[in-house]
């Protein structure tokens, strides 16, 4: 072997290295911090990120408080028809029953 052969195979060998380091020390962050990472992001209220010509942002609250309230409506909606020991849908036919529909001729 030459001198070269062997500059050769070190630089080989150092690309090689190179490309194994990156996703290896990721991997052994994920493995070593993975249920610290899960239980960080799981209790994160807002998330932003934000690079050149890149945005990105996350409100876990408002989604939360979206569900809360479209819940709280389903949950009262009896209660706004006027019809609070009856199901829903007995309520909604009540409803449909009692409005007039203008007839055109």
């Amino acid at each position: 072997m030459s001198v070269d052969d062997i500059v050769k195979l070190f630089n080989a060998i150092t690309k090689l290295l190179n490309v194994l380091i990156c996703p290896g020390v990721l991997l052994f962050i994920l493995i070593r911090f993975g249920r610290d990472l899960r239980e960080f992001f799981s209790s994160l209220g807002e998330l932003s990120l934000k690079e050149a010509g890149f945005e990105a942002s996350l409100n876990r609250k408002q989604a939360e408080v979206a569900a809360a309230l479209s819940a709280a409506a389903v949950t009262a909606l009896p209660q706004i028809l006027g019809c609070p020991d009856s199901s829903m849908i007995h309520c909604i036919i009540q409803q449909y029953q009692s409005v007039s529909f203008p007839v055109n001729r």
